[in-house]
């Protein structure tokens, strides 16, 4: 695989049979051999730069956000877009991922109270409808500002939200809080990424201050 610093996004496949990033400059996604140099696919039809990148949990659809606020859906079989629909028009879609069934997709978006949309949704992948205000439990979570990163747990039970550099995990049916972790925080740096291990008992944090933590789940510290 070229190494080039233009690429901020990179996504592995679930089989680490491919590699799936952002085109740079360019308003494409690519797909990627690892073993290879170039790109084995380039996926058109955004028109602005791709802000957010996601994969199905069984590897057969990529969901790309652009920062004029497009959601495309594709099928990376096929190579081919399946959907797209505007999440808000101007506003960059600034996280995305698919719920386990992978039948619905969440996305967050740098938003502000003044403008009084959403900084948090829920889609449905086959057909780019709004689903948040269908979801009695977690239809709240729209409250949160700047929501900048979404993550499942590989069980699908959590659900991590990064919003204006702190961190909140979620029951993603519910909506209820799931309960905080001792020492949360990065000195008094925000967090900027998160991620959980593939058996879901790890979850780290990133943050400015050049740190990464490593979190037990089950044990909450």
């Amino acid at each position: 695989m070229k190494r080039t610093a233009g690429y901020a996004l990179f996504v592995f496949t679930p089989d680490s049979k491919n590699i799936i990033t952002d085109g740079g400059a360019d308003p494409t996604v690519l797909v990627w051999d690892p073993t290879r140099i170039n790109p084995v696919a380039v996926l058109k039809g955004h028109t602005t730069a791709i802000s957010s990148i996601a994969v199905s949990s069984d590897g057969r659809l990529a969901a790309s956000g652009s920062k004029d606020g497009t959601i495309k859906v594709w099928n990376l079989p096929e190579r081919k877009e399946i959907n797209t629909w505007v999440a808000y028009s101007e506003m960059e879609v600034s996280t995305l991922a698919f719920y386990p069934d992978g039948k619905t997709l969440v996305s967050g978006h740098g938003g502000h109270p003044a403008t009084r949309v959403r900084c948090f949704n829920i889609w449905d992948v086959g057909t780019g409808k709004d689903l948040t205000s269908q979801k009695a439990g977690i239809r709240h979570l729209d409250r949160l500002r700047t929501v900048q990163c979404v993550r499942f747990s590989p069980d699908g039970k959590i659900l991590a939200v990064l919003f204006a550099g702190a961190v909140g995990l979620f029951d993603p049916e519910t909506g209820n809080y799931c309960g905080g972790l001792k020492g949360w925080g990065h000195r008094s740096s925000p967090v900027r990424s998160i991620a959980f291990s593939p058996d879901g008992r790890f979850f780290a944090t990133g943050s400015d201050d050049q740190t990464i933590k490593l979190w037990d789940i089950p044990e909450r510290k």
